[in-house]
């Protein structure tokens, strides 16, 4: 049953991708606000993604659109190329350390440390809502450093972090 799933997934992901590419010939070189708009009704994340591979404006697009980031492996992304490409993200969710680390494979204190990620969000990203962390190592500071700089910020989740107190100093 899963396997049909996701083929029928992949189905409407060529199928999506293969309408944005007819789009994108029929417009040769389509104004950002229409691309803002093709890009607004496009709501899953993968369906995004599969669009943003038509063409650079596209790419563009599709980043100038993107409220909600997911970076599913820490080690994979430039913090820099991040903060360069999505410039109106509201929503982080960012898994640090492998799922093994749960199984003591690896010393606590070993990466994913979130300081550098929370100085650079409360610079570039002022009117972020939402973070979700999962197996990050977050500090004392780096609470104190969210808790000071988003007037809007409604919701922080960690799931499996480690390094902080617990005195809400």
């Amino acid at each position: 049953m899963n396997v049909v799933r996701k083929i029928d997934h992949h189905k409407e992901l060529i199928s999506n991708v293969r309408v944005a590419f007819a789009l994108a010939l029929l417009a040769r070189i389509p104004s950002r606000e229409v691309l803002e708009n093709v890009f607004r009704f496009l709501t899953s994340r993968h369906n995004q993604n599969a669009a943003s591979l038509v063409c650079k404006s596209w790419c563009r697009a599709e980043a100038l659109t993107q409220s909600k980031l997911f970076i599913g492996n820490y080690y994979t992304v430039s913090l820099t190329r991040v903060i360069g490409r999505f410039s109106q993200v509201r929503s982080v969710v960012l898994k640090g350390k492998p799922r093994f680390v749960d199984l003591n494979l690896m010393p606590p204190t070993w990466g994913a440390l979130f300081g550098l990620w929370a100085l650079s969000m409360t610079k570039f990203y002022l009117w972020l809502e939402k973070v979700c962390l999962k197996h990050m190592s977050v500090t004392d500071g780096d609470l104190a450093l969210f808790a000071e700089s988003f007037l809007g910020f409604k919701e922080l989740m960690l799931v499996c972090c480690d390094g902080f107190g617990t005195s809400g100093d």
